[in-house]
């Protein structure tokens, strides 16, 4: 029976690997990798109908990121999203995927910062090179977790998928797409508040302050750092307790947001005091 033997091999492959997880040295460790990936790569090819094709797929892109070989991972996990795409483990393919991009940006700007804090004015042009050839990849990033979480939203990898949206959209510099993704996530109700939609409206925030904006252009920057503010507040009043409520009042405490403020405490001054004179004038 083909799926019995497929179900056979996959086993198999499942106890090379772990007996590699379990392994002491890279000597004992890199042939039992190689032992799990042959058994798993197979099974596609030699079972692609049974429920254990997919898995295997799945197993062997696994299996080439135990054995360090990232590329390799990335063309097996596409290879199952082309070939099986309304599988069960497409979210987890996606969040994988868009992980590689991530660290592969995250890669690029360390070596930016590590070159950058040498403050030689001859790096400047290495710096450069750097920083932009990480864009794209913290684009691709954000792209990738905006998939996830538009295509299977009552996924558990969706909220979180939906974040890392918005915060690698910020990694690129392109801030008003990583505001949109935070916005949509503030708006589900049924997302972990103090967490996971207190961290949105905190990224929500910071990303309008980080907004770049033509010096003449003082009504976008003031709607930029009112809607930063207003949003900075409403963790504290929401989420007083979270770690996202500290970090919020933290801002808030930035001069730039002084003349805010002001403004802010005087209306609800006013209110104040017209729901009072309105209480006074009902007796």
């Amino acid at each position: 029976d083909p799926d019995i033997q497929a179900q056979a091999e996959y086993l198999l492959g499942n106890l090379a690997h772990e007996f590699a997880n379990l392994a002491k040295n890279e000597e004992t460790r890199r042939p039992r990798y190689q032992q799990a990936l042959k058994r798993f790569s197979e099974i596609p090819l030699e079972y692609p109908d049974t429920e254990f094709a997919s898995k295997a797929q799945y197993k062997t892109a696994q299996t080439y990121e135990k054995l360090g070989e990232a590329e390799s991972a990335v063309e097996e996990y596409v290879k199952l999203a082309y070939k099986y795409p309304g599988d069960e483990l497409i979210p987890s393919v996606m969040s994988r995927l868009g992980d590689y991009f991530q660290k592969k940006g995250q890669s690029l700007k360390e070596k930016a910062d590590a070159i950058r804090e040498k403050t030689d004015p001859k790096s400047k042009g290495e710096v450069i090179v750097l920083d932009e050839a990480s864009y794209p990849e913290f684009l691709k990033a954000a792209r990738v977790f905006e998939k996830l979480n538009e295509r299977f939203p009552d996924d558990p990898l969706a909220p979180l998928a939906g974040l890392r949206a918005g915060q690698n959209y910020m990694r690129a510099h392109q801030y008003d797409p990583a505001v949109k993704a935070f916005e949509a996530l503030i708006e589900v109700e049924s997302y972990d508040g103090p967490t996971l939609r207190a961290q949105a409206m905190y990224w929500g925030a910071y990303a309008r302050e980080l907004w770049p904006v033509a010096e003449d252009n003082w009504k976008m920057r003031g709607d930029l750092m009112n809607g930063a503010y207003k949003l900075y507040r409403r963790i504290t009043f929401e989420y007083p307790d979270s770690i996202w409520a500290k970090r919020a009042r933290g801002r808030l405490a930035d001069p730039a947001f002084a003349d805010i403020a002001q403004r802010d405490a005087e209306e609800r001054q006013k209110m104040i005091e017209a729901l009072e004179e309105a209480r006074k004038n009902r007796r």
